[in-house]
């Protein structure tokens, strides 16, 4: 009888443990570009998030997108590395992104 009890709550603790580890993020890192870590989840929140064909994840797809990815970040790097980014006009471009963005956001 106590062993039985015992067996039950090793189970229960075997699964709450696995639970965990399921639903616990991906940090390993999938590749770094110009010396930035990318880490598993990052990627795929990202593609995830621009996946316009629904749920439908496979791998063609991800490696098609890993390779647009990748060439988007090194455009980013060399724009940051030129100063693209602190360029005024950009600056305003970008706050009013964000303004119509928050704006967007408010009426949804």
């Amino acid at each position: 009888m106590i062993m039985s009890s015992l067996r039950k709550i090793l189970l229960i603790c075997v699964l709450i443990l696995a639970v965990f580890e399921l639903s616990a993020q991906d940090k390993r890192s999938l590749i770094n570009i110009a010396g930035e870590d990318v880490t598993v989840d990052d990627f795929m929140y990202v593609y995830k998030k621009n996946n316009t064909q629904g749920n439908i994840t496979d791998k063609k797809s991800i490696e098609e997108y890993l390779g647009l990815y990748i060439n988007f970040k090194l455009k980013v790097k060399e724009a940051e590395a030129l100063g693209y980014d602190t360029v005024t006009a950009f600056k305003k471009e970008l706050a009013m992104f964000f303004f119509i963005q928050g704006s967007l956001l408010k009426k949804g």
